[in-house]
């Protein structure tokens, strides 16, 4: 999948769930986060599952790709919707705990005992050079900032052109200002919300190698 890929002109990045989860700084909703920040920016995420069968060994191994998600009406995934050859599209994948582990068809019709996610791969246009894990680990070191304060957080990948095309609907300081300023075609965003009211927004060069806030955008209300 990797070889193909490549072959397409794109890049690879590729996360070990079990490595990344063996840093404290990680959080165990890597995977929902993961999702909403490229799925929101149109871009698939191939998923390497582990089948378990506690009657045999060894574990059997799948690929899907996550193509969606629903969240509830605090803005939290609680449904991935996955790509699946062996069950079809928009299979329904619940958190079991996480959604490192989740249920679906394999759990409650194909006599599997658990299914995890193991490895994922995200097909990204080369001049995404900021990856998801630098720029998460900026994400989480705010998280915990703002959900002190009572608000919460959002962070996902856009591009320039969707990104101004939004901010001209919108009531922001500085409007003219903004809308008018080059900014690099790859954005990583990081989004304060008031309840489903966005409040501030603050935006990272997605075609730089290093997080760097660039620009911060405040929303009027």
């Amino acid at each position: 999948m990797i070889n193909y890929i490549h072959l397409l002109g794109l890049e690879s990045e590729i996360i070990d769930i079990p490595t990344a989860m063996g840093n404290n700084k990680i959080s165990d909703c890597i995977i929902a986060d993961i999702s909403k920040s490229y799925i929101k920016a149109g871009v698939p995420i191939v998923a390497e599952v582990q089948l378990v069968d506690n009657d045999k060994e060894p574990p059997d191994y799948h690929a899907v790709v996550i193509c969606g998600y629903r969240c509830d009406q605090n803005g939290d995934i609680k449904e991935l919707y996955v790509h699946d050859d062996q069950i079809g599209p928009y299979s329904r994948a619940i958190p079991d705990g996480n959604f490192i582990r989740w249920k679906n068809e394999w759990i409650t019709d194909y006599g599997y005992d658990e299914l995890s996610v193991i490895k994922l791969l995200i097909p990204v246009y080369p001049k995404i050079r900021l990856t998801f894990s630098r720029i998460y680990d900026v994400y989480l070191e705010q998280k915990q900032r703002i959900l002190s304060k009572g608000f919460d957080p959002e962070l996902f990948l856009t591009q320039v052109k969707d990104y101004k095309k939004y901010l001209l609907e919108q009531s922001i300081e500085e409007k003219e200002k903004i809308l008018t300023t080059p900014l690099p075609r790859f954005l990583w965003i990081i989004r304060i919300y008031d309840g489903k009211i966005p409040m501030i927004d603050y935006i990272f060069d997605g075609t730089a190698v290093s997080p760097k806030n660039i620009c911060t955008v405040r929303f009027l209300h």
